[in-house]
């Protein structure tokens, strides 16, 4: 089974090498609307803040679900170029961090799932609430001189309209709603 034919047309309109990161807002908001219904409780909710780096500024989205006002899952888009540049990887990594430090407190779930996408690619981490561990670990080196590559690009290796990659998502929105059914 796939993505309903509407859903695939909208990832398929966009051009898989765009820079432009809000191309990829329309597919992606549909997608989370369609997995995570009001029905049932959930809502989409996108999350517009600055990120300043030394050569720009530039705003990031950041999609939050919550149920009953809690967060319950977070995604994050990049355009997919930047998949190969590991400063970039790196960064997206680091907001997903913070967007987890940012949450920690009130969560009310066991995990919090995040998936970072770059394009159609995508990676997933966990934020266990027990013991906020986050998953999965970045290389640090505590040699100062050695340049790591805190988030491997092979930490994007699902892609969302191949069939492996749609069963990852699916088994993690599984998970959120799971454990959402006890707030």
């Amino acid at each position: 089974m796939s993505w309903p034919q509407s859903i695939i047309d909208q990832f398929n309109a966009v051009d898989p090498n765009t820079t432009v990161e809000s191309e990829w807002y329309g597919p992606y908001n549909t997608l989370l609307v369609h997995i995570f219904k009001y029905e049932d409780g959930f809502s989409v909710h996108p999350q517009y803040s600055l990120f300043e780096s030394r050569e720009s500024i530039d705003f990031t989205t950041i999609y939050i679900v919550e149920r009953k006002r809690h967060p319950v899952f977070i995604l994050e888009i990049k355009p997919h170029p930047n998949i190969v540049d590991k400063s970039r990887r790196n960064g997206a990594d680091r907001q997903i961090r913070k967007r987890f430090d940012k949450l920690a407190d009130g969560l009310v779930i066991p995990r919090l799932h995040a998936v970072s996408l770059m394009g159609m690619m995508f990676a997933t981490y966990v934020l266990e609430n027990a013991t906020s561990l986050v998953t999965p670990q970045p290389n640090i080196s505590s040699n100062k001189d050695i340049i790591r590559d805190l988030a491997p690009r092979s930490w994007w290796q699902y892609e969302i309209l191949e069939a492996t990659g749609r069963a990852k998502f699916l088994e993690i929105v599984e998970d959120v709603k799971a454990m959402s059914l006890e707030i």
